[in-house]
This record gives C-alpha cells, sequence and structure tokens, in this order.
C-alpha cells in the first residue's frame, strides 16, 4: 500500500503560505511576543487586584466588633482592640447603665477613655 507524504504548510503573518522558514519563524515570535505581552499583563493586573485586596482589608475590617471588660475600677481606660480602624465606643458601669467618657483615638488599634471618676465596666466597640 503506497503512502501519501503531505508536507506542512506553515502561514506567515499575512495569512498566506510561507514562503520559507524564516516567514513561519516571524509567525511563531510574533504569537510568542503576544503571549508573553498577555502573561505580562495578566500578571501585573493580578498583582494590582491582590494589592487592591490586601489594603482594603486593612483599611476596612466589615462586622467586626471588640468588648474590653475593665474589672478594676478605674478612671482611665486603655483599650488595644487591633481592629485596624477607628471604632464608635459605647460603655457600661458594672450596673449596665451607659457611661460617657473621652475618648482619645490613640491609633488605630488603641483608644484611651477618661471619665470623670473611677468604675468598672465594659467598653463595646464597633
Amino acid at each position: 500500500m503506497p503512502v501519501t507524504v503531505i508536507p506542512k504548510t506553515g502561514v506567515n503573518a499575512a495569512g498566506e503560505p510561507a514562503s520559507s522558514l524564516t516567514d513561519v519563524e516571524g509567525v511563531f515570535d510574533t504569537a510568542f511576543n503576544a503571549t508573553a505581552a498577555v502573561a505580562a499583563t495578566v500578571t501585573a493586573e493580578t498583582a494590582r487586584a491582590e494589592a487592591a485586596e490586601a489594603a482594603l482589608a486593612a483599611a476596612v475590617t466589615v462586622g467586626s466588633t471588640f468588648t474590653f471588660s475593665q474589672a478594676a475600677p478605674a478612671s482611665t481606660w486603655t483599650i488595644v482592640h487591633n481592629l485596624g480602624r477607628y471604632p464608635a465606643v459605647s460603655v457600661v458601669d458594672s450596673a449596665n447603665t451607659q457611661v460617657e467618657g473621652d475618648v482619645t483615638y490613640v491609633s488605630a488599634n488603641e483608644i484611651t477613655v477618661a471619665f470623670a471618676s473611677g468604675f468598672s465596666g465594659e467598653a463595646y466597640l464597633n
């Protein structure tokens, strides 16, 4: 049984049959360079998206709350909450009566609350 050999024919950048190996190599080089450019763009965009996601996670802690218990009576409470933001603060004494105090935001992770007199109770940060 005879075997028919069909030669492979490449195409050049214009889509015409390649007249030489150089034409075919040129097509492959163009395709490789385009693929490399797309991969570089995807890598850069992925890195940018990951950086934006990390920044958002650091800036906003959605739904996180912190409860601080002050067991010993004190007129100034130092509260390290590690929420990474400046939360609203509500304070109650040991009888569960709301108490007003002067809140100072030391950082995004720490506050102090100063009161007219010392007492024990809890602070709720949200």
